[in-house]
């Protein structure tokens, strides 16, 4: 079992088969990202990794990032493997005379995710996004975590082994990922949403003060002109979810109202699942039912960070 008791610590080390790594490197590595990507990557400090999202010009995700400094020509962009090859494409449209590159590192990194529970009494702030490194060159990143977990993204190179026992348990990562309200985006969602509807202004995944990128005027004014109408939830469910299963709610009789974003994924001891969910905000307080205003019955659980408003 990966959760024992309550007090009790634990670690899991779960390979993340399912996520590839983009090296952009080069003089104007940072330079570029920030004139393409969602987050800052001008005043970004080696100590901190970014959230960001690649976008159409109609302000639709199309791929998102977790980016961190190999060094400051050298910048890591880890996303879900099924949209690593078209990303890199539609990022080098956009290089023309900039001192950058672009190429897929994937087979020069293994990706591990970390799962952690400290003992009762002995917690330690965790704050997203923070980057920790050790003298094996290993690059750990804070990522949002559930209350009294820390989930962490290991990098590293991949003639090095990671400490512990790695784990095949990947429906456990997903477990606490979608308990954290987090999600990067895959195929399946790609092009779908603009960033606030997977909750990424609350999460430091957008920068509404820095320079254009692509979608940006469509972005900034869904935030400020309060436009954006769907949000993510976490819903919980007795029975299994699929991917794209629509939402009902007796607030609106017969109108679908949100669709799930994840397949859901059982608690670590099988007593409920869990998915993530994008639904109209309206309908958030109603009583909420799966595939038809008779189906089964689902109830919105806690997100461990607070949706912003005002940014």
């Amino acid at each position: 079992m990966i959760i024992q008791t309550m007090n009790q610590a634990f670690q899991e080390n779960i390979r993340l088969h399912h996520l590839g790594v983009i090296a952009v490197t080069g003089d104007d590595a940072k330079r570029f990202l920030h004139t393409q990507l969602t987050n800052d990557f001008i005043n970004w400090e080696p100590s901190q990794a970014r959230l960001a999202a690649h976008c159409s010009a109609q302000g639709r995700m199309t791929a998102s990032f977790v980016a961190v400094q190999d060094s400051p020509t050298h910048v890591l962009l880890v996303c879900s493997r099924d949209l690593l090859t078209a990303s890199m494409e539609r990022l080098r449209r956009f290089v023309l005379r900039a001192k950058v590159s672009l190429r897929d590192a994937s087979d020069e990194f293994v990706l591990w995710g970390q799962i952690r529970r400290q003992a009762m009494g002995s917690a330690v702030a965790h704050l997203p996004w923070k980057v920790a490194f050790n003298d094996a060159n290993r690059i750990g990143i804070a990522l949002p975590s559930e209350t009294g977990i820390e989930q962490s993204l290991w990098i590293h190179p991949s003639m090095q082994t990671l400490d512990g026992t790695p784990s095949d348990l990947i429906k456990h990562w997903w477990w606490h990922q979608i308990s954290a309200g987090f999600l990067l985006v895959n195929e399946k969602i790609a092009d779908r949403f603009i960033p606030q509807m997977l909750n990424y202004e609350s999460i430091d995944g957008v920068h509404f003060h820095k320079g254009c990128y692509p979608g940006q005027e469509v972005i900034a004014r869904a935030q400020f002109r309060g436009s954006v109408k769907r949000k993510m939830f976490i819903a919980e469910i007795s029975t299994a979810l699929a991917l794209d299963e629509p939402i009902f709610s007796d607030a609106a009789p017969g109108t679908e109202c949100g669709a799930t974003l994840t397949a859901s994924v059982a608690s670590p001891d099988a007593s409920v699942h869990r998915a993530l969910i994008c639904m109209n905000t309206a309908h958030a307080p109603g009583n909420l039912t799966a595939s038809s205003s008779n189906g089964s019955r689902l109830s919105l659980q806690p997100l461990p960070y607070t949706l912003l408003t005002d940014i």
